[in-house]
């Protein structure tokens, strides 16, 4: 019974999910965002749907549907969405800057060929892009904080299922060797891809935790929480180690200084708790007579492969997604900062960089002026979320994949539109502040 279920599950959510597109364009886009927001990060489901007929794009007929019934109806009575935020300027110079450098790459490889939906560039160029598309559309669906709490559950949902998938796996195949065959529900990335995305969102998770007064939802979310730090010991990620341990010591800085007396015993005593395997994987940089071993070394090259490349186009790159055509040792930078670069100079670094900025800024504001603890919560969660974020990108590429980073723009629409709902209202005289209630 359970094999049959599961083997109908993909059928039910292409139909649903049609259903779901249908009602956004004519005015009820809320249902189908909250469909994106569990099924961007299950590979696993989304990849089976191209089975059906348009099957393959499902989730860009989502989003454009979405889309639509956002720009359609945001300025009808009943859903009129007002405010701005400081994020919608950054996030489309990043749009507009990844396309151009998408052209960069087409003069440098010497071919130009835009319209051929084929080429991987492209692809990848237009998977990013819906990023930050995602987060305006995102910004225009919440219209309060009920549409939120929506979309939040929406998205602990699928934050459940790539937990559930992943800690069956780190069962299934426990150890340092056999670690390569957990993916998570990702299909395609390998377990620093998987711990990349546990240990960004459980910040969030932690956030919510230490704020949330209803017993259930807390015990729901300290269930995820060990769940997540169980997958992430074993997924023997050593990015995932050290960004966990960093925004975990934000919140004891920030919110629970307790939480600092255990992460500093693990920096010191890490070879008396933690468990033998763990220790041999943080151990594995250099080999006993003291030389890099393969994987650092191997990072090692491509990072002075990517510097000369960089020094001969420092200003705009060599062009999007362009280093992995160029034959150079791994295929890929194996770091964010060096891959930007590289790719789009220093002009896509700082504009980066100012994301990951505005970002922690709209964060921290919340946490300052939020009117509930919910609003707080998400807002000193999505600041240490970011952090991580830029730490596992020190060690390989967590930023473009739309199945990591989905979340993350999301929640900075969801922070974005918090800011805009709990900004103080002009002032009339005898006109109380009245936030909208969490219901």
């Amino acid at each position: 019974m359970i094999g049959l279920l599961k083997s109908q599950l993909p059928l039910v959510f292409y139909l649903v999910g049609l259903a779901f597109a249908f009602m956004a364009v004519f005015g009820r886009p809320n249902y189908a965002l909250w469909m994106l927001a569990l099924l961007y990060p299950l590979r696993n489901v989304t990849d089976r749907l191209a089975a059906f007929p348009m099957g393959g794009d499902f989730l860009d007929i989502l989003t454009v549907a979405v889309l639509i019934g956002s720009l359609l109806h945001r300025r009808t009575a009943k859903t009129s969405v007002k405010g701005t935020s400081p994020i919608h300027g950054i996030a489309l110079t990043l749009i507009f800057y990844t396309y151009f450098s998408l052209w960069v790459g087409y003069f440098y490889l010497g071919y130009f060929d835009p319209l051929n939906t084929a080429d991987p560039r492209l692809q990848d160029c237009k998977n990013f892009i819906l990023l930050p598309l995602l987060y305006f559309i995102t910004f225009n669906t919440l219209k309060d904080k009920k549409d939120i709490l929506h979309l939040l559950y929406a998205i602990l949902a699928g934050i459940f299922v790539v937990n559930f998938y992943t800690g069956k796996q780190v069962v299934d195949f426990r150890g340092i060797q056999s670690r390569v065959k957990i993916k998570g529900t990702f299909v395609f990335l390998g377990p620093n891809e998987v711990a990349a995305f546990i240990n960004q969102y459980m910040m969030i998770l932690i956030a919510l935790f230490f704020s949330v007064k209803q017993k259930v939802l807390k015990g729901v979310l300290g269930f995820l929480i060990f769940s997540n730090l169980n997958c992430i010991i074993f997924l023997f990620s050593r990015a995932a180690y050290v960004a966990t341990w960093l925004g975990l010591v934000f919140f004891g800085l920030i919110r629970k200084r307790i939480l600092l007396i255990p992460l500093i015993a693990i920096l010191i005593g890490w070879t008396v708790f933690l468990p033998p395997d763990v220790q041999q994987r943080i151990t594995m940089t250099v080999t006993e007579s003291g030389e890099l071993e393969s994987s650092a070394q191997t990072r090692i090259i491509v990072w002075e492969q990517s510097w000369e490349l960089f020094l001969q186009n420092p200003a705009f790159g060599v062009g999007f997604h362009v280093f992995r055509e160029l034959g150079k040792a791994a295929g890929d930078t194996h770091n964010i900062y060096f891959k930007i670069l590289v790719e789009q100079g220093v002009v896509g670094l700082i504009i980066f960089l100012s994301v990951c900025l505005v970002f922690i800024k709209e964060g921290w504001r919340l946490y300052k002026n939020g009117d509930d603890e919910l609003s707080k919560a998400l807002g000193i969660g999505f600041v240490p979320c970011v952090i991580v974020m830029m730490v596992n990108n020190l060690f390989g590429n967590r930023w473009i994949h739309s199945s990591l980073s989905v979340y993350l723009w999301m929640f900075a629409a969801i922070v974005a539109r918090l800011n805009t709902l709990t900004a103080p209202p002009p002032k009339k005289p005898n006109m109380p502040k009245s936030p909208a209630p969490w219901k």
